[in-house]
This record gives C-alpha cells, structure tokens and sequence, in this order.
C-alpha cells in the first residue's frame, strides 16, 4: 500500500490532503480507517489507497 504525509488538515470541514507518490490526494474523513480526523497531524505519515 502506498505511504504519503499528512500535507493539510481543514477538520472543522472533516477532509485534509495527502502529499502522495503522484501528488497530492484529497481525503474525506468518512474514508478514514481506524483513525478519526481530530487524531492526525500534518507531516504525520500515512498508508493510503486510491479510488
């Protein structure tokens, strides 16, 4: 599974973006697994799939 860093958070409107191996990736909070929006910090590193 591919790995990015958390690059931007807005959590007051639950979506943050990832800086990916092919660039940046919205995410949504709904798509989190086992994490939830509040629990993230920008330059965190994360596991993610697109799609």
């Amino acid at each position: 599974m591919p790995q990015g860093t958390i690059k931007k958070l807005v959590t007051d409107r639950g979506f943050g973006f990832i800086a990916g191996e092919r660039g940046d990736i919205f995410f949504h909070h709904s798509a989190l697994q086992g994490e939830s929006i509040e629990t993230l910090s920008v330059g965190q590193t994360v596991e993610y799939d697109e799609g």
